[in-house]
């Protein structure tokens, strides 16, 4: 029963990204949702990225029982480089901080951002610029750390999770993807490599801002090809985010080793 509600749920807080009929449902849930984990010694951890940290609330139900329960707030297009920004296509950070003012003190924060600049978006703003793809990363990593302070001061206990690796392959011929993205034309390995660049530093500035740094880099990776693992790229051919259980797999394995969660007896 438990799944099936949460697999519900899911899709009521995914609807209400784009749908605003469902905003005050979802609004309405997360209040409950607030009272009723608070009542059962659960902790909330709220989720901010791109579409990709979406995945983070099968949690509640598709993995083994833990102390945690994950509500995600996610942002279609949402990016590291515009995060800090007002007014921006996507609207990621009115829609995030509206949330970190109203977010129960007691609840955690976790914050994943940058599968779409370092698979896109520092080359094409390097070729806008006239910039070295290097100062753009630089500048990218700038501001989303300026966007972490600025969360660390709204919630006690944050953590970052690493982007994802790129799951595209080189001649992707999905028009969805080339609408966007076709314009730069970059390896697989170039971006594989650039998102583990990214998430580096990302992970070395997070240190000196007292954030817990959720590296899955090292699961994610396969060591002889220096690509994403198969088992982790969607099985439907069209989709570029992560097998949500083979992503689910290592999330939690990761978390428990970090003993960000815990299992319950």
């Amino acid at each position: 029963m438990n799944k099936y509600i949460g697999f519900f749920r899911m899709k009521i807080e995914r609807r209400a990204r784009w749908d605003k009929v469902w905003l005050p449902l979802d609004i309405l849930l997360r209040y409950v949702e607030d009272v009723y984990w608070r009542i059962k010694g659960f902790t909330v951890i709220e989720c901010f990225g791109d579409s990709h940290v979406k995945v983070m609330r099968r949690l509640n139900w598709a993995a083994r029982e833990h102390d945690l329960r994950f509500r995600t707030i996610s942002v279609m297009g949402a990016t590291a480089y515009g995060v800090v920004n007002y007014g921006s296509r996507s609207g990621a950070r009115e829609t995030y901080e509206k949330r970190l003012k109203n977010i129960n003190k007691n609840n955690k924060a976790l914050v994943m951002l940058g599968e779409i600049d370092a698979g896109f978006l520092i080359w094409s703003l390097a070729k806008k610029k006239g910039l070295s793809v290097e100062a753009v990363l630089k500048e990218t990593v700038d501001r989303y750390v300026r966007f972490l302070s600025y969360v660390k001061n709204m919630c006690n206990d944050v953590y970052v999770c690493s982007a994802p690796l790129p799951t595209v392959d080189d001649g992707e011929k999905d028009p969805g993807y080339l609408e966007v993205r076709g314009s730069i034309q970059v390896s697989k390995k170039e971006r594989t490599d650039m998102t583990l660049k990214f998430n580096e530093t990302v992970q070395k500035s997070c240190k000196l801002l007292d954030i817990i740094y959720v590296d899955l880099d090292d699961l994610s990776i396969d060591k002889t090809t220096g690509l994403v693992k198969r088992s982790l790229i969607n099985p439907s051919g069209l989709d570029h985010h992560y097998e949500e259980n083979a992503f689910i797999n290592i999330l939690q394995n990761r978390m428990l080793q970090m003993n960000i969660i815990r299992g319950r007896l």
